[in-house]
C-alpha cells in the first residue's frame, strides 16, 4: 500500500462556483446514400479551436469540413446545414463560388454566427461538451449526411477515417480541407475513482480505474497536470496501487495510452477538517500548477522584479513584470464546488484571472508567499 507523504498542494478554498460535466463520447453517420443525393460526407469538426486554424477573420472559431467524394464537382448551393436536426433549415449554403466543392475535394464551414463576414459562415455554433451537424438537401427534409460527437479537446478534431468512411476518430493533427490523417486508434475509456471529492473523518484507500486495457494511469499530488510536456521531467506518478488518503489533499490524475487519446484530467480534492465551521459551508477548491497558475515564475499573482516608488509598482527593467496588472492574463485551472454532507457538486477545468481595479493591482505586493494590497 503506497503511502502519500505530504507534498506541497495549492488549493484554494473560497466562496465560488461554475461548471459542468461534459458527456462521454457517442457518434452516428446517416452516410450520403439518398437516391439522387451528392456523395458529401461530414468529414471533420472541430467544436474548440484555440490556434488549429483562423478564418478569414483571423478568429480561431468552430468548423466543419464537408468531402465530396464524387468524380465531379459538387455546388452546395441551396443546401441546408444545421446543429439540430429537428430545425433542418438553419443555414442555407449560398450560390456562390465559394460554395463549389471539386471532385475529391473538400470545404470548410465556420461555426460562428458570423453571417455578415466573407466566407462561409454559419448562424450556429458548436458546442465542445457535444454536438450533432446534419446536412439536408435544399428541400429542407431529406438528410444527406450526419454526425454526432461528445465531449471535445482543444485543437483535437474529430471526423471520419479514411475520408468518408464510417470509422470515427480523434485527430491530434487537424486536417481541414486535406486528407484525414490516421489519427487515434481510440479514445482511453473514462476513470473512475472508488471516494468522490468532499468532507472526509478519517482516512481510506484510493481506488481509480478505467475499462481500457493496458491503460496506464498516471497522478499527481501537487496541483501539476501529470502528463504536462513542459517539465523537464514527468511530474506524475503512475498509479500501480491504491491511494492511502488521510489528510487534506488534492488527487490530478488521467490514463494514457500510446496510440490512443488520453482521458481528460481529473481533479478530486478531499477536505480533512473537523471543525463545524468548515464543514457547514459549500466551498471552492482551486487546483493548479504552483509555478504557473498562481504564484512565480507565471501565475496570475505573480511579480518578478519592480520596485514600489511611491507605493506603486514599477519595472526595473526588462526582466520584470506584474502579471497582476494584465487584466487579459489567464491561467488553466480545476474548480471544484464541494457541498456540505457531500450533496451533489461538480468539477470544471476552466480559466483563472485576478479581479481588482485599475488602482489596487499595481499596489498589491507579495511577500514571503503571500500578498497584500495598497503596500501593505
Amino acid at each position: 500500500m503506497e503511502r502519500v507523504r505530504p507534498l506541497p498542494v495549492v488549493t484554494l478554498i473560497l466562496l465560488l462556483c461554475a461548471g459542468l460535466t461534459p458527456p462521454t463520447v457517442s457518434s452516428r453517420a446517416i452516410g450520403a446514400e439518398g437516391a439522387g443525393q451528392p456523395p458529401l460526407y461530414i468529414n471533420e469538426v472541430m467544436a474548440s479551436n484555440t490556434k488549429c486554424l483562423a478564418d478569414p477573420q483571423d478568429e480561431f472559431d468552430d468548423w466543419i469540413e464537408i468531402y465530396n467524394a464524387a468524380d465531379t464537382s459538387v455546388d452546395m448551393a441551396g443546401l441546408w446545414l444545421t446543429d439540430d436536426a429537428d430545425e433542418p433549415m438553419k443555414w442555407q449554403f449560398p450560390s456562390s463560388a465559394s460554395a463549389v466543392i471539386a471532385p475529391k475535394g473538400y470545404l470548410v464551414v465556420w461555426a460562428d454566427e458570423d453571417i455578415g463576414d466573407s466566407g462561409l459562415h454559419a448562424d450556429f455554433r458548436l458546442s465542445a461538451s457535444g454536438d450533432q451537424v446534419h446536412l439536408f438537401s435544399a428541400d429542407g427534409q431529406t438528410s444527406i449526411d450526419s454526425l454526432t460527437f461528445g465531449a471535445q479537446t482543444s485543437d483535437i478534431s474529430y471526423g471520419r477515417y479514411p475520408d468518408a468512411n464510417d470509422t470515427l476518430r480523434f485527430f491530434a493533427v487537424p486536417t481541414p480541407g486535406r486528407t484525414n490523417n490516421e489519427g487515434y486508434l481510440g479514445e482511453v475509456a473514462p476513470l473512475e475513482f472508488s471516494h468522490e471529492r468532499g468532507f472526509y473523518t478519517g482516512p481510506f484507500d484510493l481506488t481509480i480505474t478505467t475499462d481500457t486495457p493496458d491503460a496506464r494511469i498516471v497522478y499527481t499530488l501537487d496541483g501539476r497536470v501529470p502528463d504536462d510536456p513542459n517539465y523537464r521531467f514527468w511530474p506524475g506518478r503512475t498509479y500501480t496501487e491504491p491511494l492511502h488518503i488521510a489528510r487534506t489533499i488534492c488527487v490530478r490524475a488521467l490514463a494514457v495510452k500510446e496510440g490512443w487519446k488520453s482521458t481528460r484530467l481529473y481533479t478530486h480534492t478531499y477536505v480533512f477538517d473537523s471543525r463545524s465551521q468548515v464543514k457547514s459551508l459549500p466551498i471552492i477548491s482551486l487546483v493548479g500548477d504552483a509555478a504557473k497558475t498562481f504564484y512565480e515564475p507565471d501565475g496570475v499573482m505573480a511579480i518578478v522584479g519592480g520596485s514600489y516608488p511611491g507605493g506603486v509598482w514599477s519595472s526595473s527593467g526588462p526582466g520584470s513584470y506584474n502579471n497582476m496588472n494584465n487584466r487579459e492574463l489567464e491561467r488553466p485551472v480545476s474548480a471544484e464546488w464541494i457541498l456540505p454532507d457531500n450533496g451533489e457538486g461538480f468539477q470544471i477545468n476552466c480559466g483563472l484571472r485576478v479581479h481588482g481595479s485599475p488602482y489596487i493591482r499595481p499596489r498589491y505586493v507579495r511577500q514571503t508567499g503571500q500578498w497584500s494590497g495598497n503596500g501593505r
